[in-house]
């Protein structure tokens, strides 16, 4: 391998990134907050959500409540430019908490969760996510 072949990959990967900064900014976000959900099943979510929706903006990219597109390779990503995502399960039992959390944070987003009401037990870092439950529900 040539010494000048680490530059010119570090370049490419540069560019690459750089395609994909410029692609999120083109994206017109209207909220400071991102839902993704595939499973538009849960009455429970889908009315917190809808709740949510009618109080204050939220970008919702996924086929539950959609009012927002996205390129398909940003899409199975999960990611979006917003700085806060929902991560609301599918029930509130106790112990039930998903892959929604992490995919958040893995995102780059602060969670917005809403789930088992002891995810503080079960979850490594609780001051990195905002606990829905604390504050009074959305409108219905």
């Amino acid at each position: 391998m040539h010494a000048s072949y680490v530059p010119h990959s570090l370049v490419e990967i540069q560019k690459g990134l750089q395609l994909e900064q410029d692609e999120l900014r083109s994206i017109n976000v209207s909220a400071d907050i991102a839902y993704f959900a595939s499973n538009c099943n849960s009455d429970f979510r889908q009315s917190w959500v809808k709740g949510l929706m009618e109080a204050i903006p939220v970008d919702s990219y996924g086929q539950c409540e959609k009012n927002k597109e996205l390129p398909l390779h940003l899409l199975q990503l999960q990611q979006g430019p917003d700085e806060f995502a929902l991560a609301v399960e599918n029930t509130r039992d106790v112990d039930y908490v998903t892959e929604k959390m992490y995919e958040v944070l893995q995102a780059g987003a602060v969670p917005i969760y809403l789930g088992a009401p002891n995810w503080k037990v079960i979850f490594p870092l609780p001051s990195a996510v905002i606990d829905a439950a604390a504050f009074e529900s959305p409108p219905r």
